[in-house]
């Protein structure tokens, strides 16, 4: 994204890609992190994968302009590394047969998603608008919420008798649904940034406040809260210390950044 983002700001200029095509890229964006982590549904994060990943190539032809520029060349190594590991798997390889099932299972999809995530960060740029980050935001949310819709069920649902299917209940071993810690800190921990992010930016508002800006702070004290929330109850002790980690790199923003609204004279 930030690739994307150095790459275009060169040549910024209202976008003339069809807004169905960015929604699309945003949907399939939202699905796929919603669901990544989620077992026994392939077929739903398979398919938003390719559907990303074609509406991405998509956006990458449309802005192929953008490309032809030494700011381009980091894009051009991430798609080489993909050119160096088919050359590796025909030539160099020692262990054709596991290599073949490496390449076809990890590397195809990392191939789908560099072209999902380069196209889609230069439509969200070369876009005026921003409904469009609100929806990558909302997507990076959904573990996070998906995962309170599952706990609530496994609590509150199982202790006044309702038969909650196995998909919606929270597992703390091994189970054909189990999602593992380290998932929940990998795709919780990024809408958590973000939520402090905005914080940092609403107190460098200068302005009154609105009634927006409440709701936003209210927003992203609830996302922070429900993923140190998530994190406790599933007592998942490196997603705490890297939450914690995080929040004291936003306090040395708040207080001792160079645009810093609090400083220590202030107090």
């Amino acid at each position: 994204m930030l690739m994307t983002q150095t790459i275009a700001k060169s040549s910024r200029q209202e976008s003339s890609l069809p807004s169905w095509v960015i929604w699309i890229q945003c949907a399939a964006f939202v699905v796929l992190y919603a669901v990544w982590i989620l077992p026994e549904i392939v077929g739903f994060r398979n398919t938003a994968l390719v559907i990303g990943s074609c509406s991405g190539l998509y956006a990458l032809v449309h802005y192929r302009h953008l490309f032809i520029q030494v700011r381009a060349i980091p894009i051009y190594l991430i798609f080489g590394l993909f050119v160096w590991v088919s050359l590796h798997l025909q030539f160099f390889s020692q262990n054709p047969i596991l290599a073949k099932v490496e390449y076809f299972r990890i590397w195809k999809y990392a191939a789908l998603g560099a072209l999902m995530a380069a196209g889609l960060g230069v439509s969200l740029i070369q876009s005026k608008s921003k409904y469009y980050c609100h929806w990558i935001y909302f997507g990076l949310c959904t573990p996070v919420l998906i995962y309170l819709v599952k706990y609530g069920a496994s609590n509150l649902g199982i202790g006044m008798g309702w038969d909650v299917p196995a998909s919606l209940r929270v597992y703390e071993v091994s189970q054909p649904f189990y999602v593992p810690k380290t998932d929940y800190v990998a795709f919780c921990l990024p809408a958590f940034s973000v939520a402090l992010g905005r914080l940092l930016a609403l107190s460098h508002l200068r302005m009154h406040w609105q009634m927006q800006d409440y709701l936003n702070l209210a927003t992203q004290l609830l996302v922070i809260a429900f993923t140190l929330f998530l994190f406790s109850a599933q007592n998942i002790k490196n997603g705490i210390a890297y939450a914690v980690l995080i929040m004291l790199i936003f306090c040395a923003s708040l207080f001792f950044g160079k645009n810093a609204t609090f400083s220590w004279k202030k107090i």
